[in-house]
């Protein structure tokens, strides 16, 4: 995952932070909410595949959207814009 840091592109790898913190699930908050779009293009460019979505259902209102990679999932709680206003890491070992 990337953030936007001022100027610079700052890069840091969510599935090693989530095995440094010796938990099963991180949730991050985002401080300036960031556009779906974005998120979903640098997520599928690093092969996570998305497994489930709201945001086409009839319901007006925040949604979620799931992508996983292997053992790894991570949902984004979007509001009714589209915008990811939080986000969850979760390993879902079996």
């Amino acid at each position: 995952m990337a953030i936007k840091e001022g100027d610079k592109l700052v890069e840091f790898d969510l599935i090693k932070l989530l095995e440094i913190s010796d938990m099963d699930s991180l949730t991050f908050s985002v401080k300036s909410p960031i556009d779906l779009r974005y998120v979903k293009n640098l997520l599928e460019s690093n092969n996570w595949e998305k497994v489930y979505t709201e945001e086409d259902s009839e319901g007006y209102g925040n949604f979620t959207v799931v992508y996983k990679k292997g053992t790894y999932e991570i949902t984004l709680f979007c509001d009714p814009d589209g915008y990811v206003f939080e986000f969850e890491i979760t390993n879902k070992r079996v």
